[in-house]
């Protein structure tokens, strides 16, 4: 195995560790949200903080949340943006690709090779007739698991799969490298950013003081307001 074969799999084993941070993170976020806005609502009503004293969205029962959290838990890279469909001259239903950058769409087949390898091993069609029907529908949940990574571009999911089948993964070439490189630059980006918000810091609180220190600052750089211990 050359040395920049050696270096491009590293490059891969970060892009996965980050990407499962991604998801970590996320599911912390989403854990914690519900905790995080009943915590607010109390603590607007021990504080006395109503709409005649602060701006809107600080009345503890507001029924608009996202009102509250605003922009706190943005979706990280790992969500596929909604795409758009169009009707060919035979009225087929096709989705509309955006164009890929020129080292993006040469990563896309090489991982696109992964996955048919992959397929191989794994599709319906090639099931043996003795395969048990509890084994047979684990195979399709990773085939469907599988090509929704390769769809949403999710190609770290594609190497964990690949190497359970001992799939040896092809070498990127220099743009490929290129677009492995960015992808890394944007999940550390997209992981820092979720790391910053208020409810992912309010998943990390061990005490009653911390979450009372974290809410004194949402509610004074979201609402302008100062609370004091004593209030």
């Amino acid at each position: 195995m050359s040395t920049s074969h050696v270096e491009w799999k590293r490059q891969v084993n970060t892009l996965r560790f980050l990407y499962r941070e991604l998801e970590l993170v996320e599911e912390m976020i989403e854990e914690a949200t519900p905790a995080f806005l009943q915590y607010y609502r109390d603590f607007c009503k021990r504080h006395n903080i109503t709409p005649e004293n602060g701006p809107p969205g600080t009345e503890p029962t507001t029924e608009k949340p996202e009102e509250i959290l605003g922009a706190l838990a943005p979706t990280s890279g790992s969500m596929a943006a909604p795409r758009e469909h169009f009707n060919d001259e035979f009225g087929n239903w096709h989705s509309k690709e955006t164009p890929q950058p020129p080292e993006e769409a040469a990563a896309h087949k090489v991982f696109t090779k992964i996955f048919k390898k992959i397929a191989y091993h794994l599709h319906p069609d090639r099931a043996p007739p003795t395969l048990s029907a509890a084994e047979e529908e684990r195979r399709l949940k990773m085939f469907k698991k599988t090509l929704d990574a390769l769809e949403n571009k999710q190609y770290f999911r594609l190497m964990i799969i690949a190497e359970k089948f001992d799939i040896e993964t092809p070498e990127l070439n220099e743009e490929q490298q290129k677009w492995l490189k960015h992808e890394i630059t944007m999940a550390r980006t997209s992981l820092g950013g979720l790391q910053g918000t208020y409810n992912y810091h309010f998943s990390q609180c061990k005490t009653d003081v911390q979450k009372e220190e974290l809410m004194k600052s949402f509610i004074s750089q979201n609402f302008g307001i100062q609370v004091q211990k004593n209030t």
